[in-house]
């Protein structure tokens, strides 16, 4: 008897519990809207990755005495969001422009009150390559060479690694069997 007052106490909460009240939307709702944020991300990051590798692109073709033959808008839904650099020896380029961000909501207005004193200039960093006496191109910052934590220059460009050790020969393999003999006058049929 027991058995059977906690089959029917089980089944009554499992059938209590399957309801078409549960409104799961607003979690539906930010998932989709995580999954717009984290597409435009992943769009922002390939953009930057493109424009971190055009400008490697442009280093080398610094060193290398190379010169822009052309350079074309690239066109995105009628609007102009960037342009490709075609080079007289190099590959060609690709460089995105920043987007625009949203406009804010406007604040409530402020109190009249006593000026205060201006503020700092604020400083923006220009990072650039600058060629060195040793002819190779490094990594600027504000016009300083921009170091590692040795203190030593950080260069633009990659150099050539060191050929690896040749490998130790292997063995031998085991000999073949000899193939079986053909009938004459019929080899090759």
């Amino acid at each position: 008897m027991k058995k059977i007052l906690s089959v029917l106490y089980i089944a009554t909460l499992l059938f209590a519990s399957c309801s078409d009240e549960y409104d799961d939307s607003a979690l539906t709702g930010r998932v989709d809207n995580l999954e717009n944020r984290v597409a435009k991300l992943e769009e922002l990051c390939k953009q930057m990755n493109t424009n971190i590798s055009s400008l490697q692109t442009i280093v080398t073709a610094l060193q290398k005495n190379d010169y822009v033959t052309n350079v074309t808008p690239i066109m995105q839904n009628g609007k102009e969001v960037g342009y490709t650099i075609t080079f007289s020896k190099s590959n060609p380029i690709t460089i995105y422009h920043g987007k625009d961000g949203q406009n804010g909501t406007d604040g409530e207005d402020g109190k009249p009150g006593v000026d205060g004193e201006d503020g700092k200039n604020g400083h923006t960093p220009v990072i650039g390559v600058k060629q060195d006496t040793d002819g190779s191109y490094y990594w600027t910052l504000d016009g300083d060479w921009l170091t590692d934590d040795s203190g030593n220059k950080i260069k633009a460009e990659g150099t050539d690694g060191k050929d690896g050790t040749d490998g130790s020969n292997g063995e031998d393999g085991n000999d073949g069997q000899d193939g079986k003999p053909g009938m004459d006058g019929k080899d090759g049929i």
